[in-house]
């Protein structure tokens, strides 16, 4: 079922009546250029204008952030957030995995003791070969598979491949 709001959605404690006006200034030249785009009117004036306000919106915002957090900053007594922050940091101790272990209602009593436990679960040791299955796998590790070389790839087969790839994805090892 939903549930009604509360109205209004909180802001940012920096917002100012300057940037909620710039802001309706946006989202109105948005709504005008859609409206001559659906009308097959000429965009660039239009166009040119949203780009200088919401360039105009950006720095404003951004001007009104840093200025906030700067008075912020100021108003921080002899303890500042820096020094807290660092006197926090320095006095956290870093987290450590657990020494004690839950193995079958009994708990380890060491780290080496945990690791062990660990080890057994995730990567238990091999058992021996108990079936025929197991020896012939075994004995046919070594010996390589008779097969040919693939023939090398056509000029036509990497063209083909690479007119069927979205240059608009990137590659998966890619970071962005």
């Amino acid at each position: 079922m939903h549930v009604k709001g509360r109205g209004t959605k909180p802001k940012a404690p920096w917002w100012t009546e300057e940037l909620e006006t710039i802001k309706r200034e946006v989202v109105d030249l948005h709504h005008q250029l859609h409206a001559a785009k659906r009308q097959g009117l000429p965009l660039d004036q239009i166009l040119e204008a949203r780009k200088s306000i919401k360039e105009l919106y950006a720095s404003k915002m951004r001007d009104e952030s840093t200025r906030h957090f700067r008075e912020f900053c100021e108003l921080q007594t002899k303890e500042n957030v820096w020094s807290l922050t660092n006197r926090l940091l320095k006095t956290a101790t870093p987290r450590r995995p657990p020494v004690t272990l839950n193995r079958d209602g009994t708990y380890t009593t060491n780290s080496q003791e945990t690791a062990k436990a660990l080890l057994d679960h995730f990567y238990p040791g091999d058992s021996p070969d108990t079936l025929p299955r197991h020896h012939e796998l075994r004995s046919d590790m070594t010996n390589s598979p008779q097969s040919h070389y693939d023939p090398p790839f056509t000029q036509e087969e990497v063209l083909e491949c690479l007119r069927q790839m979205n240059p608009k994805k990137g590659s998966p090892d890619s970071t962005t």
